[in-house]
Order: C-alpha cells, then sequence, then structure tokens
C-alpha cells in the first residue's frame, strides 16, 4: 500500500464519513470538509456536462481516484502516487466498497466497519 497516500469514504452532501491521510515531512494538509464538498461538486459538474462519473484527477505529483456507490449514496476516493495505475487504485477501490457493504447505511457508517478496513 506504499502508492496509496489517502483515503476518505465521502456522503453525496460532502460530508467525511472516514478519513485516512499519511502525512510525510513537508506534505500538505488536507481540510477535510472543504475536500468533501470538493469531490461531490465535480462530480455533479462532470455529471451534468458530460453524463458520466468522475473517476481520476492527476495532480502534479498525485492522483485522485473516485468510485461512487449509488446505492448508498457515498464515494470512496483514493489519493495515490501518480505512478500508480488507475485501474489497480479503482481496483482498490472496489475492495474496499464490497468489505464495507450493507454497512454505510444512510451515509452514516457503522464505526465497526471501519476496523474492518484494515482487514480489507
Amino acid at each position: 500500500m506504499l502508492d496509496v497516500q489517502a483515503i476518505w469514504i465521502i456522503g453525496q452532501d460532502g460530508t467525511i464519513l472516514y478519513d485516512y491521510e499519511l502525512f510525510v515531512q513537508g506534505s500538505e494538509e488536507y481540510q477535510s470538509a472543504l475536500f468533501g464538498n470538493l469531490i461531490t461538486v465535480l462530480q455533479q459538474f462532470a455529471f451534468e456536462i458530460g453524463r458520466k462519473e468522475l473517476k481520476v484527477i492527476e495532480l502534479s505529483d498525485a492522483k485522485i481516484v473516485v468510485d461512487g456507490d449509488h446505492n448508498s449514496k457515498v464515494y470512496y476516493v483514493l489519493k495515490c502516487s501518480k505512478s500508480m495505475d488507475s485501474e489497480k487504485a479503482l481496483h482498490f477501490l472496489h475492495k474496499i466498497r464490497n468489505c464495507l457493504k450493507g454497512k454505510i447505511v444512510n451515509t452514516d457508517l457503522d464505526r465497526r466497519a471501519i476496523d474492518s478496513i484494515s482487514d480489507c
């Protein structure tokens, strides 16, 4: 999991349900509330202009990969190194999503489910 720098689970309204961020010396910390809202707005914008979901945002030194779950109305978001294959990152998010299936109800994450993320 060396390529993975952060994982977020974001409710449809931008609420951060879960976050794990690996900070290294000199890295910038994200303001979670703003980031959650940014992801939801970008998803809505992508759908409005192209009728498709946003999957990958490329930054200068990293990628943000997004996988939406329409049933639980949450977004699974991964920040990874730019060199990580986007399909591999999406597969990783699908694995987390499957691990948490049924544990997110009405955008509330069962706190016991957080422990199961590390088992995924």
